[in-house]
């Protein structure tokens, strides 16, 4: 008795080709998302690397990096975060005398703190290019606290209950960058916040923007 081939039918074609083009997609999104998503590891990594090295001080010192020239909670201007990046590598070249010898006051021993790979003098930037916010508590209350006329020194796009006119992260020390898009806003809700990344864990709402995690 002779095997009869059966055939595909035009709508089994249609089926498989259908399901081929499915596959496709999948994986075509995984492979564009792919970067994206080791850009946003590389930030956190590095985001714990610099909070280590900030702590690190702290502890060899008593006090947190760049206390004698700041007298306030707040984020640091790019000129003193080029300080910082400065005092924690123990390298002072390309500042002036003066700098150097202010930062050699503060960092007694000039010991490395931060060991970056690659990168200059004081330079040390998220994976899309720029600088790292950094946000210290210098009245040393174990908490920062941002008055609402200081909005911009705040966090963006965290939610933190305000009150008396002031914003309060219960954090020694913050680091956070504005994620993929290099974008960031005061407001706690609007969308250009929910790619930010922080050196503590947070949820995103839509209705409130990062919320500490619990």
């Amino acid at each position: 008795m002779r095997n009869r081939r059966r055939n595909f039918t035009l709508v089994e074609l249609l089926v498989v080709i259908g399901i081929i083009a499915i596959l496709a997609g999948m994986l075509m999104a995984g492979i564009m998302y792919a970067p994206a998503k080791a850009q946003k590891a590389k930030a956190q990594a590095e985001i714990t690397t610099l909070m280590n090295a900030i702590k690190q001080f702290e502890s060899a010192y008593g006090v947190l990096p760049m206390a004698t020239t700041l007298s306030k909670d707040g984020a640091l201007s790019a000129g003193n975060y080029k300080k910082l990046i400065h005092l924690l590598q123990a390298d002072a070249e390309g500042l002036s005398n003066d700098d150097e010898k202010a930062l050699k006051k503060l960092n007694k021993r000039w010991t490395k703190f931060l060991d970056i790979q690659g990168n200059e003098p004081g330079v040390f930037t998220d994976p899309w290019g720029e600088n790292y916010n950094v946000v210290l508590d210098y009245d040393y209350d174990g908490k920062i606290t941002i008055k609402e006329a200081d909005v911009a020194d705040c966090i963006p796009g965290v939610y933190v209950e305000k009150k008396d006119n002031k914003y309060t992260y219960r954090f020694s020390a913050v680091v956070w960058c504005t994620g993929h898009d290099r974008k960031s806003s005061s407001t706690t809700t609007n969308k250009v916040n929910e790619d930010n990344i922080y050196s503590f864990p947070t949820t995103w709402s839509s209705s409130t923007g990062h919320n500490i995690s619990k």
